[in-house]
């Protein structure tokens, strides 16, 4: 069940891209607080999970390289936010909706405050999201915005707009989150 989630996620990427949708995934900026942050991260289920900082309240969201920002329809609803239009989503049972595309105005993590960050509504109260208590996921279109190192062993992450400072050596591996270069599945 735990795989099926994690491949659902993964795939939960909008399929017929446009220009429009392209462009908007290449949006939003990040301010830190200083010249590298450290964050801390968590594990479910052997899943990553961030705490996230939406108009003051605190959510739990996924951190995954897979797939694009997600909000919950509730944290939509809640903050009053504007749909920028719709596009058809698919989902890894092939089962299409028709999904609301959003501009959340502030997403803090620690001391990072990522604004005007492309996002997906997505009801995930539903069964194959609520076993993992998720209000969202930190996808690669937010990622893209940052060098991220993570620390498995210390269930840390330490992120900074230069690389260079990230590392020590070269003994690294990076992986480009390059939204327009994507194919995306749904």
């Amino acid at each position: 069940m735990l795989k099926y989630l994690l491949y659902l996620f993964i795939i939960l990427l909008p399929s017929h891209f446009s220009s429009q949708n392209r462009n908007f995934f290449n949006t939003g900026t990040v301010k830190l607080g200083k010249s590298v942050e450290k964050l801390p991260l968590h594990f479910i289920n052997d899943l990553p999970f961030v705490e996230v900082i939406i108009g003051g309240k605190a959510y739990n969201f996924l951190f995954d390289t897979g797939a694009p920002t997600i909000i919950s329809s509730a944290i939509y609803k809640e903050l009053g936010l504007e749909s920028i239009f719709e596009s058809e989503v698919g989902d890894s049972q092939n089962k299409v909706q028709k999904q609301t595309f959003t501009f959340v105005p502030e997403i803090s993590i620690g001391n990072l405050s990522f604004k005007n960050v492309g996002a997906i509504v997505i009801d995930l109260t539903q069964p194959e999201f609520k076993c993992l208590e998720v209000d969202g996921l930190i996808g690669s279109n937010q990622m893209a915005l940052l060098f991220w190192k993570i620390n498995y062993l210390e269930n840390s992450m330490l992120v900074s707009k230069d690389l260079k400072l990230l590392t020590n050596n070269n003994d690294y591996s990076t992986i480009h989150l390059n939204q327009t270069d994507r194919k995306y599945l749904l």
